[in-house]
């Protein structure tokens, strides 16, 4: 299961590239903090703020959904996981802090296993930050009551803005969880927020690994197939001796290379389309702004310093602008579409 961890901080470029993203890293889950705008479209829960968010967004539903909203934080079963997405903004006070820390604490001391992510504006050596504060302690203490583990690796933050940066956006995971093959990590793209996106990969139970073989089931597109290329391919001579099983193999090894041979191989089920008003022009625009971005947040103590940041700035007001015209172009074509044919596939709008 492929899960994505991200605070908005309710940029609507931000949510825009992240419905991008989604396609491009084929996410299964995503937990978001301060989202732009709430999807009804889509499997997304929130919290009674609307400040913590988890989408299903792949292949993996949503078994259950706390009804019961809590503030601060959101929670869901996905794949046998109680998922927590959770938003502490730095208003809070220590105390609010504390009894945010308690209301998560106690719903996950009756599950398991848990998932614990968000961004909790919180710091600590444990985690890379140079001192820990009082939230900090208070998160340390709180989620050493529970049996989760930290799964957060090297020092990179999770925030950067100017010459300011942090790690606020934490992980949290029953440590049997560590014990299935795991991943995490902060990824190198740009996200069009002042926080970064983090990734994070765990491996799935038995009945979804049996669901993903048929979902990802071989397959090949019969309407070009071709009939004396299968022929040809079909002849490689006798079958090799040995035992049923061991011809029974290479046959099958035979039919397949066969079939590769005579027709294409069909797209997997789970390849999903880039967002309708994705193109050339936009994803240049997205490498060439985290470029400059780059660039901006290392020449900060440069003479040219204000120069470079003025180059970030306009390269995103362009990466911005083109989402938008995009957008209103696709949008009209869409209405020219239905006007004249009102009875065709509109699906790939949604």
């Amino acid at each position: 299961m492929k899960i994505l961890q991200l605070n908005i901080n309710h940029c609507e470029a931000a949510h825009d590239l992240l419905m991008q993203t989604v396609r491009e890293l084929k996410l299964d889950l995503v937990l978001i903090a301060e989202p732009y705008k709430h999807l009804s479209t889509q499997p997304w829960e929130c919290d009674s703020t609307t400040k913590a968010v988890i989408w299903s967004c792949g292949k993996f539903p949503f078994q259950s959904v706390v009804n019961n909203k809590e503030a601060g934080f959101v929670a869901a079963w996905v794949d046998g996981i109680r998922f927590y997405s959770c938003y502490a903004p730095p208003s809070l006070s220590i105390e609010q802090f504390t009894d945010f820390l308690d209301r998560i604490t106690g719903d996950a001391r009756q599950h398991f296993p848990v998932a614990i992510a968000g961004d909790f504006n919180a710091w600590a050596v444990d985690w890379g930050s140079k001192f820990t504060n009082a939230r900090g302690k208070a998160l340390l203490e709180a989620m050493a009551t529970l049996d989760v583990v930290l799964i957060n690796t090297g020092n990179t933050p999770t925030y950067t803005k100017g010459e300011a940066s942090s790690i606020v956006d934490l992980t949290f995971v029953s440590s049997s969880i560590t014990r299935r093959s795991i991943s995490w990590e902060v990824l190198d793209i740009y996200t069009a927020s002042d926080h970064s996106a983090l990734l994070w990969e765990v491996s799935t139970g038995q009945n979804t690994r049996r669901a993903n073989r048929q979902t990802n089931a071989i397959g090949w597109t019969v309407k070009s197939f071709d009939p004396s290329a299968l022929i040809v391919a079909l002849d490689g001579g006798p079958i090799i001796t040995g035992s049923a099983e061991e011809k029974t193999k290479d046959l099958m090894k035979r039919v397949a290379q066969a079939c590769d041979a005579s027709m294409p191989r069909k797209r997997g089920v789970n390849q999903r389309p880039p967002v309708h008003w994705w193109n050339d022009h936009i994803s240049a625009l997205r490498s060439d702004c985290l470029k400059k971005r780059r660039i901006s947040q290392r020449g900060y103590r440069r003479p040219n310093s204000e120069e470079l940041v003025a180059e970030y700035k306009n390269a995103r007001r362009q990466l911005n602008k083109a989402i938008k015209d995009s957008k209103r172009r696709c949008w009209k074509d869409l209405i020219n579409e239905v006007e004249k044919d009102p009875w065709g596939d509109h699906t790939k709008w949604s």
